[in-house]
């Protein structure tokens, strides 16, 4: 089965006061499309086996819950992955939802501090939908129709790579704390990946 990447933010804000345990973006996105989502049809990133691509849900509405002009990243699949059979599904989402919810737990159960403030686990759930037809740069087709990708808000920043899926790690202790104590928690799952 192929990992997916997951975005997890590390958070801790002096002097704002105490940040809630569980801020991982708990807001009901919905579904309701009332307009188009326009993308970049060059990635702007790119990780071992996906690729991101720059969009904007379009002017006058909202594009599955995301209002007009929000910023996001589509994800999919890099073209030779995708010939060999490997997609974007539901089991994606439904797999950063458990890493979400292993990270409010982690966050209510273990309280880690960092320079005496909360220092939360963050991560967002991506949206699943599929291209209406395909979708070309000059002559290539760059998407096909039907094929699925994640779509989540655009978090704008410097990251930082924490851990991987093959046993690396950068050595932050928090990181690697999280993803030692989801496997402790589950017996099953392992959360790692961590940027």
């Amino acid at each position: 089965n192929e990992v997916s990447s997951l975005v997890c933010v590390v958070s801790f804000e002096r002097g704002m006061g105490r940040t809630p345990k569980n801020a991982s973006d708990a807001r009901p996105m919905g579904s309701r499309t009332t307009t188009t989502l326009d993308f970049e049809l060059a990635p702007f990133a790119q990780g071992a086996s996906r690729e991101a691509f720059i969009a904007t849900v379009g002017e006058g509405g909202c594009y599955k819950g995301y209002t007009n002009g929000t910023k996001l990243v589509l994800k999919t699949f890099k073209p030779d992955y995708y010939n060999k059979g490997l997609r974007v599904s539901q089991e994606d989402v439904w797999m950063q939802q458990r890493a979400k919810d292993l990270a409010d737990q982690f966050n209510d159960e273990v309280g880690i501090t960092r320079y005496g403030e909360p220092c939360n686990i963050y991560m967002r759930v991506a949206t699943l939908d599929s291209f209406t037809k395909d979708v070309r740069r000059g002559k290539k087709v760059i998407f096909r129709k039907w094929e699925h990708f994640l779509l989540e808000q655009r978090i704008h920043g410097t990251f930082r790579k924490f851990n991987s899926n093959s046993g690396w790690s950068s050595g932050d202790e928090v990181m690697d704390a999280f993803s030692h104590w989801t496997w402790h928690k589950t017996h099953t799952c392992l959360v790692c990946d961590l940027q």
